[in-house]
């Protein structure tokens, strides 16, 4: 029969580590650990800060990855929050932030009804001009141009975003007109006598090339897009593609779907043809003798054909004057909206070697600033080491000297000030903070594009550089037409060094490494091992560390993970 031994060196909990020898004499004498200092379990020292609505709390941020469906991820992180704070006590509050759920559902719901209006329009439009039998044959083509448009793109693997929505707003009156041609060429060969099956026919064959030479005149323009490759063209290249996709489906209903349904269900003669049609098909009479719109415009065609040099000369003149007007008027270019979207960072800056809580002090000054701000729906704070991190991973700019950072969550835009007002009352009581330097970001509506201005300065000699890039900042710094300059010099601080004399050090037997241990017994305590206690799932570190004003000589086991 074997005993159970108990191992003298396994380290299960700090009594363990406390009952450890680490001096003895032949006299019997030994010294613990516990005879040094105090051994215990605490954590490792804070780091960072986090505040959520004027209030201490635990944050954790989720960035969905390229390419997922934002919907679908943040579901499941909702889904996975529910089922692990179920069982929580009352007195723990789980709020979220920065859901683009519901700004997302709404764009997308108002897209939706923009592409309804538009269908409806201008169907009305063809019902008017083409009558209802033509319009519905007309109609079809735009449910059935958005469904090949919407196959095409998802074989292609590529989602329907903002950018493929608002392609198809703007081309719901282009994808018609291929259409509309076909239907009247149709309807002119009805009234000359032809039947339908003909008349759809000739439409298909003798429209074909006219038809596919105005579509690809219009792709054309779009199709350089497509080699867009910075970033934001790759943001952008939704929109041509859709384009392409759309009006290439436009093109193939119109050539082959719309003559067939036409010889089908079209009418089998047009009975009592418009005057107008009569006088365009060749069957009787002049289009210069019609009236209303028709004839005025048929007439005037014929008065200016016979001065071609003369519309030649004036067409020249009124572009020459259009890109002169142009030149000479005063115009910004914007990739998107100054206005932005429904969130503001506000970056508080320091210079020096400040400790976590000053900075946690500094970023409770700015929340109890912003408090009341009007349009504000929620705050959400970092102060220490993650403050300089870019948000929720794709946005966000901050400065190197970031400190805090403060998340302003804004009601819809219906409900509240345009963006740039909230930035003006943000500025208004910030600015005053005595020895505090802020920065406002608002998060545009398009892509991640940086600062407006960056200028790049390289040199082989690091101090001229250095020089060249203070003077460079402080000038721009005192332009009143910029705002938000920073650079990337080297951050002022204080930095401590220890002179180690090598000679009287190799005398006793040490070295630098071990001077640089001993050091860190008053920061944040010198690593000497690791041991993993029952109740934990990963391994802990012993560190040693001096007494402070705060604790006796300690044996301090923090795990990783833990916060203070």
């Amino acid at each position: 029969m074997i005993k159970d031994e108990v191992i003298s060196d396994l380290i299960e909990n700090e009594k363990d580590l406390s009952d450890i020898v680490v001096r003895s004499d032949p006299s019997g004498a030994i010294v613990t650990m516990a005879d040094l200092g105090q051994v215990r379990r605490t954590y490792k020292d804070r780091t960072s800060y986090a505040r959520y609505q004027d209030r201490p709390s635990v944050s954790i941020e989720v960035s969905k990855r390229a390419g997922e469906n934002i919907i679908n991820t943040i579901k499941e992180v909702r889904a996975i929050v529910a089922a692990e704070t179920k069982d929580w006590p009352q007195n723990v509050q789980v709020e979220m932030s920065q859901d683009q759920t519901l700004s997302i559902m709404e764009m997308i719901l108002s897209l939706v009804s923009s592409i309804i209006n538009a269908v409806v329009l201008v169907f009305i439009v063809c019902i008017a001009a083409l009558g209802l039998r033509s319009a519905l044959m007309v109609g079809f083509a735009i449910p059935g141009s958005f469904f090949i448009t919407i196959f095409l793109l998802n074989v292609q693997g590529s989602s329907i975003n903002m950018m493929t929505m608002f392609a198809m707003v703007l081309s719901v009156g282009i994808l018609v007109d291929s259409a509309i041609v076909i239907i009247e060429y149709a309807d002119r060969k009805l009234a000359e006598g032809a039947d339908r099956k003909t008349a759809y026919t000739l439409a298909g064959k003798r429209m074909f090339w006219p038809i596919v030479s105005s579509t690809a005149t219009t792709l054309a323009a779009f199709l350089p897009l497509l080699f867009w490759n910075t970033t934001s063209g790759q943001f952008m290249s939704y929109f041509p593609r859709t384009l392409v996709y759309v009006l290439t489906a436009s093109m193939v209903m119109a050539l082959i779907f719309l003559p067939t349904l036409g010889a089908l269900l079209g009418p089998k003669k047009v009975k009592n043809p418009r005057e107008s049609l009569r006088a365009l098909s060749a069957v009787e009479g002049s289009p210069r003798k019609l009236k209303g719109f028709t004839g005025t415009y048929a007439r005037t065609i014929d008065s200016l054909t016979r001065h071609p040099f003369l519309v030649l000369l004036a067409a020249m003149l009124i572009t020459g004057s259009i890109f002169f007007t142009f030149a000479k008027a005063p115009h910004t270019v914007e990739f998107f909206t100054a206005e932005g979207g429904d969130e503001i960072y506000v970056y508080a800056r320091a210079r020096g070697n400040s400790t976590p809580e000053a900075e946690y002090e500094i970023a409770k000054k700015v929340e109890e600033r912003l408090q009341g701000l009007a349009g504000v729906k929620s705050v959400f704070s970092i102060a220490g080491e993650g403050a300089a991190g870019a948000g929720n991973g794709l946005e966000g700019n901050p400065p190197i000297d970031t400190v805090s950072r403060t998340f302003l969550e804004l009601v819809p835009f219906e409900d509240r000030a345009p963006a740039n007002e909230i930035v003006k009352g943000i500025h208004r009581v910030l600015d005053d903070v005595p020895g505090l330097l802020t920065e406002v970001e608002v998060i545009g509506l398009g892509p991640p594009i940086g600062k407006d201005i960056t200028v790049e300065l390289t040199s082989e000699n690091l101090q001229k550089l250095k020089n060249a890039a203070a003077k460079l900042s402080d000038h721009m710094s005192n332009m009143d037409s910029l705002i938000a300059v920073e650079n990337t010099l080297p951050l002022p601080g204080l930095e401590w060094q220890l002179d180690i004399d090598r000679a009287e050090a190799g005398r006793l037997g040490l070295d630098v490494g071990t001077i640089g241990s001993a050091v860190q017994f008053i920061t944040e305590g010198s690593l000497v091992g690791f041991f993993r206690p029952i109740d934990s799932d990963e391994e802990i570190d012993i560190r040693i560390r001096y007494p402070s004003a705060e604790r006796d000589l300690a044996v301090a086991c923090g795990s990783d993970g833990s916060s203070a």
